[in-house]
């Protein structure tokens, strides 16, 4: 997959952005830890697996809806329901974050980068004003649920008849340093992924400067979280994305698309399949 006469430059960016993969799932799994212990018993290392598990669920679901709720098969029965709503509070944080990240990357192209973007291919409406004007109502409606989402499902558990998932809980309002915590480790994972790319793209001779990288990156995980996909078809959408996007300011497209390959498999396929085997062993300890 990767260039046969790779030089020991490229050979190291290949390994740093390996070596950051354990890393962006440890942040991951830091996030759901200090959720979860407000209300359950549960270790670092179970999150962990819990983590990985519900990755691995994600797999065959739209928009790996499937990764919030296999989290929740290792927290104890009582707690699901509450697990459920601590994986959606961590989605919105990463959400969050990838608008936020998105919205500026656009202006930054625009500014710094100038092309003629609205007639380069398909995405140039993201570039448009109305775009980014639809884009910014986006991210203040998330950051009114991120704030508020316990009072927002206690309102909806007042006035829906399924009150199962509404169910008014004991659980307090998350604390504001908690919040920012968590937010901070969100982009502290955007800045993981976002440098990964940047390193495969340059071992594979893509002259992005780190900035312009960046932000054809953000623009790309931007679009990926707008789209409808599942996991298992997302490789074939992202690399079209990331051809649209970054095809515009470069005509290597082999190494643009074998990056793409790449990331997916270190940071979705390889992290998937370790949490397969997690998941398999609790099914058998629960069998037993």
């Amino acid at each position: 997959m990767l260039h046969a006469g790779m030089n020991a430059l490229s050979l190291f960016y290949i390994f740093l952005a390996v070596c950051m993969m354990p890393l962006n799932w440890l942040l991951e799994t830091r996030k759901w830890y200090l959720l979860l212990k407000r209300d359950t018993d549960i270790s670092f290392i179970k999150s962990l697996k819990s983590v990985l598990g519900g990755l691995a669920l994600s797999l065959n679901t739209p928009n790996r809806l499937g990764e919030y709720f296999g989290r929740i098969l290792y927290i104890q029965k009582g707690k699901r329901i509450t697990g459920a709503h601590y994986s959606i509070i961590s989605g919105l944080s990463q959400l969050l974050i990838t608008l936020i990240a998105g919205l500026s990357a656009i202006e930054l192209l625009l500014v710094l980068y100038p092309i003629n973007t609205v007639n380069q291919n398909l995405l140039g409406f993201i570039f448009l004003p109305v775009s980014q004007i639809f884009l910014l109502i986006i991210i203040l409606l998330v950051i009114v649920l991120y704030l508020n989402y316990f009072n927002i499902i206690r309102w909806l558990y007042k006035r829906t008849l399924s009150k199962r998932f509404f169910i008014e809980t004991q659980i307090s309002d998350i604390e504001k340093n908690l919040r920012f915590r968590i937010l901070i480790i969100s982009f502290i994972r955007f800045m993981i992924f976002t440098t990964q790319y940047i390193l495969i793209w340059k071992a594979l001779g893509l002259t992005f400067d780190y900035i312009q990288g960046a932000a054809i990156v953000s623009i790309i995980y931007l679009v990926m979280a707008i789209i409808p996909t599942i996991a298992i078809a997302e490789l074939g959408i992202r690399g079209k994305v990331a051809l649209l996007v970054a095809g515009m300011y470069t005509n290597q497209l082999m190494s643009i698309t074998t990056g793409t390959v790449f990331i997916w498999l270190l940071n979705i396929v390889l992290p998937a399949i370790i949490g397969t085997l997690f998941l398999w062993n609790l099914k058998w300890k629960e069998k037993k």
